[in-house]
């Protein structure tokens, strides 16, 4: 038989009180950090290593371009913005590459894919990389809206950087990826554009002329 003593079972009634009161505070504290824990461990994850190995000699390819940053205010979402790297010299006007980072939605910026974008430029494009609202403080379809606006801002703008309106290409690696081909569908799909609230930037022409002007990838 077990001995007990006065004023134990208090003791431990305390115990387990104060366990559930720091479980609590540690609870609210997590909370407070990140609204997601979970997702600021993705995010470590995402931007524990660089998405692109830059080869040898590309201290001097990066010399040859240059980059400007441009806002892109957008109806319906925060104002996003465009890293446009375009080659020096060389003959234009170029096509143009729409490209949209990954990491999950959560994770990442146009600044992780740069050393890919200034590779991109070196081959003769006029590469252009979406920053756009990241989850969860964004929803969606924030950063297909975003990435509209973007487009409609080439579009518009693209000489201005060496680039050709009549070629624009959609491309993104990872969440990016799936950025892209939403934002390629609601350029081509009245019905999508007008289910997720937006009018697309680009109007496709001829069905035979399509490609030449809106090629997602």
């Amino acid at each position: 038989m077990t001995a007990r003593y006065p004023g134990q079972a208090g003791r431990r009634a305390l115990l387990a009180s104060l366990a559930v009161l720091t479980g609590i505070v540690g609870a609210l504290v997590l909370y407070e950090t990140s609204l997601e824990p979970g997702a600021a461990l993705v995010t470590a994850v995402f931007d524990s290593a660089p998405e692109v190995i830059p080869p040898a000699g590309f201290a001097r390819i990066a010399r040859t371009v240059t980059e400007q940053r441009v806002p892109v205010p957008t109806a319906g979402a925060p104002t996003a913005h465009l890293d446009i790297d375009t080659p020096e010299g060389g003959r234009g006007p170029r096509p143009v590459i729409l490209w949209v980072h990954g990491g999950g939605f959560i994770s990442s910026s146009s600044a992780t894919v740069r050393d890919y974008a200034i590779l991109l430029a070196h081959a003769g494009y006029t590469v252009a990389s979406l920053d756009y609202s990241l989850a969860p403080g964004s929803r969606y379809p924030v950063p297909v809206r975003q990435g509209n606006a973007a487009l409609r801002y080439l579009h518009e703008h693209a000489g201005r950087f060496g680039g050709e309106p009549g070629r624009i290409v959609l491309g993104g690696d990872s969440a990016g990826a799936q950025i892209a081909s939403q934002l390629a569908a609601v350029q081509t799909d009245p019905a999508l554009a007008r289910s997720v609230g937006m009018a697309a930037a680009l109007t496709p022409p001829h069905p035979a002329r399509r490609r030449a002007v809106l090629r997602p990838v």
